[in-house]
């Protein structure tokens, strides 16, 4: 997928952090839309972020707003809020909180979510990691995040997702 084609570039330790920041922005962008409402195919999307490392953590934020494009000129947003944290020269803990919001719906179109994780460098190309994702969505959102095999089947419902695994870099 796009995403993952992306962020295979970045560095093993950061690459849960950036993979989270894209599909936030991507999933709030094809949030539910209220199709019975578009006027065309053509969407607009503004994608604003920031990171900064202080040396003992990394932070980050980023906010994106996509046209829905119905009649009553309704915007998605998502933002997104991270942290790194090195514990050791191969040891890092991260986390990530994200606010989606689909404003095509009348109400309750509002999904929550955040991630802890940590990473083990084993090596130059080779990481360790470990990860739990939980999002909260209220009853009219499908909000996703990385990892996470697609949007929730229909809206409201929350998922919760554990990961663990190796990455290596060939």
């Amino acid at each position: 997928d796009l995403i993952d084609d992306i962020v295979k570039h970045y560095n093993p330790v950061d690459r849960i952090a950036v993979e989270q920041w894209f599909v936030v922005i991507y999933a709030g962008m094809i949030a539910e839309e209220n199709k019975a409402f578009a006027t065309t195919d053509r969407r607009a999307f503004t994608a604003y972020g920031a990171s900064y490392d202080l040396g003992m953590i990394s932070v980050g934020a980023s906010h994106a707003v996509g046209d829905v494009n119905n009649t009553n000129g309704a915007k998605n947003t998502s933002s997104l809020a991270s942290v790194r944290m090195p514990v050791n020269k191969s040891l890092a803990l991260h986390a990530v909180y994200a606010v989606s919001t689909d404003r095509a719906q009348i109400s309750d179109g509002q999904g929550r979510g955040y991630t802890v994780a940590a990473t083990n460098a084993l090596s130059k190309r080779t990481t360790l990691y470990a990860a739990y994702t939980a999002v909260d969505n209220e009853a009219n959102a499908r909000m996703f995040m990385q990892g996470q095999a697609a949007p929730p089947s229909s809206a409201g419902l929350d998922t919760a997702t554990t990961f663990l695994g190796i990455s290596h870099t060939f």
